[in-house]
């Protein structure tokens, strides 16, 4: 259906959940597109705008919505996102949280988090705009629907008519670790990137003493985007950032700390959130169990005051790999922890972490 979808990186191919629902074709006009099996679909092909929805009786229903409109302004796929953005602000979306941006060939793909009545909501847009035409699509849900639901590739497969199979491949590669050729290819693009070094690192099969993670140890990063900002009132510039960092301190008496902060600055915007976790923890070598434990976190919107989150009890494995003596990575479930929002379309967060000395 649409031709700009097609012009799709790689990097948002092996970057989100494909846990796709069960796809039916819909018809209607100019419209031949593929949906979600039993959502309801309202279509106005005059205004070239389409709506899905999976319970139209609720108004925090997954759902997706698609419009393609002339570019009367000529207004750029950052400037779409920043309007629509600010759209869902008006509308009572709070503590809002980027989580990537993305450049894409002709647009910008974006996802971000935040509370729609009360609701923890993830958001991912997609804008692609020239000077005659802009397109637009969004998928909304909770939070952990959005990523069960396959994330901002729903869009790609929907409306945008690319092929389910195509990620079904890439998840099975990327789950795969070790096996994922690719990761193993110096040449390949993906190379670099953390789930491959976490897949090599794994390969190794090492196994280490009990007592190795014992101690400290912390990663943070840093992600600055291309838009920069002057305030006309101070003449102050702003760049839009984004910036999460990661303390996890295994202590010898069997006990573990999670010290958590993200932050991400827009138009002068600063939103952060933070989480604190502790609980108790074993290791036999590769797996690290967390058990017992439970965290407290909190999210400030725009520098406003910090809004609590409900605290969880958490018992799972984080899974090891051995880099050397100095270094580890470590893969956290995202979905047990909600206060995390840097992570995968797999709701893990892949970290590799420095001993602190």
């Amino acid at each position: 259906m649409l031709k700009s979808f097609t012009s799709l990186l790689v990097l948002l191919i092996i970057s989100f959940a494909f846990a796709f629902p069960p796809f039916e074709q819909y018809n209607q006009g100019s419209f031949n597109i593929r949906i979600p099996a039993n959502w309801t679909v309202n279509a106005d092909e005059a205004k070239s705008t389409i709506y899905i929805v999976e319970d139209p009786a609720s108004s925090t229903s997954p759902a997706i919505f698609f419009t393609e409109q002339a570019n009367i302004n000529n207004l750029s796929p950052q400037a779409v996102i920043e309007q629509t953005i600010n759209g869902l602000i008006n509308s009572g979306f709070s503590n809002y949280q980027l989580i990537s941006s993305q450049n894409i060939e002709g647009g910008l793909s974006t996802i971000f988090s935040g509370y729609m009545q009360n609701q923890f909501t993830k958001v991912g847009l997609i804008v692609f705009g020239s000077q005659n035409s802009l397109t637009m699509a969004m998928f909304s849900a909770e939070a952990n629907r959005f990523d069960e639901l396959g994330g901002i590739a729903l869009i790609y497969v929907t409306v945008g008519g690319y092929d389910p199979s195509e990620y079904t491949n890439s998840q099975q590669n990327q789950n795969t670790n070790g096996n994922n050729s690719a990761c193993f290819d110096p040449n390949d693009y993906s190379y670099e990137y953390n789930y491959c070094k976490f897949a090599r690192a794994k390969a190794q099969n090492i196994t280490v003493e009990s007592n190795y993670i014992v101690g400290d140890w912390s990663n943070a990063t840093g992600l600055p985007l291309l838009d920069t900002y002057e305030n006309e009132t101070t003449g102050e510039i702003s760049q839009d950032s984004i910036g999460s960092g990661i303390t996890i301190a295994f202590h010898p008496n069997g006990r573990y700390d999670i010290i958590y902060l993200s932050t991400s600055t827009v138009r002068f915007c600063t939103n952060t959130i933070k989480g604190f976790e502790n609980g108790q923890y074993s290791f036999d070598g590769k797996k690290i169990k967390l058990y017992n434990a439970s965290y407290e976190a909190s999210s400030s919107y725009c520098g406003g005051p910090y809004k609590p989150f409900t605290k969880k009890l958490i018992d799972n494995i984080a899974d090891f790999a051995y880099v050397d003596q100095n270094a580890m990575f470590i893969q956290l479930d995202c979905n047990l922890r909600d206060y995390m929002i840097d992570c995968d379309g797999f709701g893990n967060s892949i970290e590799i972490l420095q001993r602190k000395r």
